[in-house]
């Protein structure tokens, strides 16, 4: 009989991608390296579990904004948190199973746009794009890939 191929993915603490320490103390825990499903870890035996962290996917937003009242060096470090929150808010769901078999992670435009527009003198949002793309942008996590939005660079145009 083959030895069962399992994968164990794992983000930090703080939402952020593991530390190779974290990776390596479950590994060893599970199922040790080289063990190759003997049963010398907590894993059964003929359980061979690979412990890894997801692939982090850097989102980069460009948008227009009319402002009303303020100059973009007030608002543009408010912005950039507020971005940051809501990819942070995206990771807090990672492997939150939306039904059995579906784990999905979604950066929506729209969500960014609200988020934008919540901040004390952006007057409109236009021409918001992630990752140079004018659409949501749709992560992947399923049994072999799985992906972490991490923030990247924000850059802001006043109209």
């Amino acid at each position: 009989m083959a030895a069962a191929q399992l994968r164990s993915v794992l983000i930090g603490a703080d939402f952020n991608p593991a530390s190779q320490t974290l990776i390596d103390d479950v590994q060893t825990a599970l199922d040790p390296e080289g063990n190759n499903g003997l049963g010398l870890g907590t894993a059964p035996i003929g359980h061979v579990v690979t412990v890894t962290t997801p692939d982090v996917v850097m989102i980069d937003v460009t948008a227009n904004l009319v402002l009303s009242g303020v100059v973009m060096g007030q608002v543009e470090d408010q912005i950039k948190n507020i971005i940051g929150e809501y990819l942070l808010e995206l990771r807090k769901s990672f492997g939150s199973a939306i039904d059995l078999r579906n784990y999905v992670i979604n950066v929506y435009r729209a969500r960014i746009i609200a988020a934008i527009l919540s901040v004390q003198g952006v007057a409109n949002v236009t021409g918001l794009l992630i990752n140079g793309a004018d659409s949501d942008l749709i992560l992947i996590e399923n049994s072999g890939v799985q992906q972490l939005p991490m923030m990247g660079t924000v850059t802001l145009n006043e109209v």
